[in-house]
């Protein structure tokens, strides 16, 4: 990647977070910005979920690379380390999922507050 099209992929985002940016400046009152400006960072757990999943993803794949490069060449690659970089990878799939579980348990949803736990 050169230099001009790192610039012009870095000035298309900065330009994407002035226009995200610009709405709740236009507010009202306080209220109306805080408001506007929840909303607009509503998308940024969605796109924190996504990020864990393709790097977990990406470490699982590594990790079965690294499986492969042992078994044709054990000396150059650790086992402890295969088994590392899988287990890094798995627990980073699981953990939105987590997450998700134990928010259920505790009844915590947007703008929610913390209950216990409901009992069925």
């Amino acid at each position: 990647m050169d230099k001009d099209n790192l610039r012009t992929g870095s000035i298309g985002a900065l330009a994407l977070l002035a226009v995200t940016a610009v709405e709740p400046a236009m507010a009202k009152d306080l209220g109306d910005m805080a408001k506007k400006g929840s909303e607009a960072l509503s998308f940024v757990p969605a796109i924190i979920e996504w990020l864990f999943w393709i790097i977990g993803a990406v470490l699982v794949l590594a990790g079965f690379y690294k499986l492969k490069k042992n078994q044709d060449n054990p000396a150059q690659q650790s086992g402890m380390g295969v088994v590392m970089t899988i287990l890094a990878g798995v627990l980073m799939v699981v953990f939105p999922a987590a997450i998700d579980m134990v928010a259920g348990t505790l009844d915590l949803t947007t703008g929610g507050t913390i209950a216990r736990p409901k009992m069925q």
